[in-house]
């Protein structure tokens, strides 16, 4: 897929870098061409990259507003999605520069995604390409690790216990653990496809079987870390089935 190109105008260098930071972990159909922290910067690099997005900060001391910069433009080609700690300049941007999208500071990952997502059908991408502008992981909060990134790609499985789920995920090639108070359900329709309920407490992802057995009617599977886990009776016809669709891509 062809990237998206954006640039980023902001006055603070910690807000770039933090925009930045989630695009690349996030949204890594976006393509960050270059970054601006000044009006003559930033037309700068519109006019050298000619990006398809532009992710505008309003505030731009002492050098100019940024709603101004940008309606001085003779001829805008990029959708533009202002990012601001003012929620005041909302309507005066809306009618000014007619956003695709509006983050108020600070912002989490699910509403940056959330603005990609009108910005890129606004943008008339293809059906293909929309695909990919899902959420690529979560972060999860953890008494002694702080806030804790996780891939969907590294999930090995979840599994329900008491009132929490336990998250086994890989991380630099090792087993690790954090909980949630989410119920497995929530979990299961908040991951993607590639996750599939095994028994009535147990969310695996696909992606991680190496081989599974059948034992009587019910089965076990063997993950690339060489962990089991138990596929109920209930469960078995529906994992076989779509664990043979996941592999052969059916």
């Amino acid at each position: 897929m062809k990237k998206i190109s954006a640039l980023i105008i902001d006055d603070e260098i910690s807000a770039i870098h933090t925009l930045s930071g989630m695009l690349q972990e996030f949204c890594p159909y976006i393509q960050i061409v270059a970054t601006a922290t000044t009006e003559a910067t930033a037309l700068s690099g519109i006019n050298q990259y000619q990006p398809e997005i532009v992710f505008l900060d309003i505030e731009m001391p002492p050098f100019s507003n940024g709603i101004e910069m940008i309606s001085r433009l003779p001829e805008r080609m990029f959708q533009t999605i202002i990012t601001t700690a003012y929620p005041q300049y909302a309507v005066k941007s809306v009618n000014a520069l007619q956003p695709t999208g509006y983050l108020i500071k600070p912002y989490s990952v699910d509403q940056l995604i959330d603005v990609l997502k009108n910005t890129i059908n606004t943008l008339g991408v293809s059906k293909s390409e929309k695909k990919t502008v899902e959420k690529t992981g979560f972060i999860m909060s953890d008494r002694k690790r702080g806030h804790v990134v996780i891939k969907y790609a590294d999930v090995l499985y979840c599994k329900a216990e008491d009132a929490c789920v336990t998250i086994v995920f890989l991380e630099n090639n090792k087993e690790q653990k954090i909980i949630t108070y989410k119920s497995l359900k929530e979990i299961e329709d908040d991951f993607p496809d590639q996750f599939l309920r095994i028994h009535h407490n147990t969310i695996v992802n696909m992606d991680k079987i190496s081989r599974y057995i059948n034992i009587g009617r019910a089965g076990k599977l063997y993950l690339c870390t060489h962990s089991t886990l138990d596929i109920s009776v209930s469960k078995m016809p529906q994992f076989q089935a779509r664990f043979d669709a996941f592999i052969t891509g059916e």
